[in-house]
């Protein structure tokens, strides 16, 4: 008979826990972005939202690809010495960094 209650209490509890990482995971994020806020500017990308840092003055502007999963924090050095000739942008992809 216990069995038969078993159809019911597996599939509540998968839903549960999988809410619960759900929220534990949304309220992380939130306290990150109190606790963290994004050096440079978050712009919106059809309805994403990106990293970007911009360093500099003056034409061209360069904008800097990060690749193999990297951010814009690798570029930070080259980007100062760069910003010195011209404006340059990094941003970080979806996902990657901020």
């Amino acid at each position: 008979m216990f069995g038969h209650w078993l159809w019911i209490l597996i599939p509540a509890g998968i839903v549960l826990t999988v809410l619960a990482g759900y929220l534990y995971q949304q309220i992380g994020e939130a306290r990150d972005t109190v606790r963290c806020p994004p050096i440079g500017q978050m712009i919106d990308v059809d309805g994403r939202k990106l990293h970007m840092i911009r360093k500099g003055n003056g034409g061209p502007t360069v904008v800097i690809e990060n690749g193999a999963g990297g951010s814009s924090f690798l570029w930070w050095g080259h980007q100062d010495k760069l910003a010195e000739l011209t404006t340059v942008i990094t941003y970080d992809r979806a996902g990657l960094g901020w």
